[in-house]
């Protein structure tokens, strides 16, 4: 764990005082594969060209083992390609799996993509839908904010 303390600047004048930052730390990846660099392994329903994915019909998933309570640090860098994907993730203990939270991209050319949630189970689903399969999904990442 890092900290970064700072002064306060305005107007060239340091005021008083130090602003302290803890910046977080993180777990072990708990996504598999998520680089798609071993082609559709470790997901469901996911198309791969050139370490890039896409579903296949209409919706790609994989499960990942979290724990109730803890919060988590999900990163992603996809392409919209004019339509509206969206990666949702949701509680994979219960039938119908609640969404815990979804991102919705947007846009052209491949950004990235942030948030954090807390899991309510043991296993989580990773849901990346989109009707047309025409977005492109890469860099897929979880790891517990610690």
């Amino acid at each position: 764990m890092s900290i970064v303390e700072a002064g306060i600047v305005t107007s060239g004048i340091v005021k008083a005082g130090l602003v302290s930052y803890e910046a977080p730390t993180f777990g072990q990846e708990l996504v598999t594969n998520g680089n798609f660099s071993n082609g559709a392994t470790g997901w469901i329903g996911m198309n791969v060209v050139d370490g890039v994915a896409n579903t296949i019909s209409t919706t790609g998933t994989q499960v990942i083992t979290t724990d109730a309570g803890k919060e988590y640090r999900l990163t992603f860098d996809a392409d919209a390609k004019g339509v509206v994907p969206q990666l949702a993730i949701q509680n994979g203990n219960v039938t119908p799996s609640p969404v815990i939270i979804t991102i919705g991209p947007a846009g052209t050319g491949m950004n990235p993509y942030s948030a954090t949630f807390t899991a309510l189970g043991p296993d989580s689903i990773i849901v990346l839908s989109n009707g047309s399969n025409t977005a492109l999904w890469d860099n897929i990442s979880i790891k517990e904010v610690l």
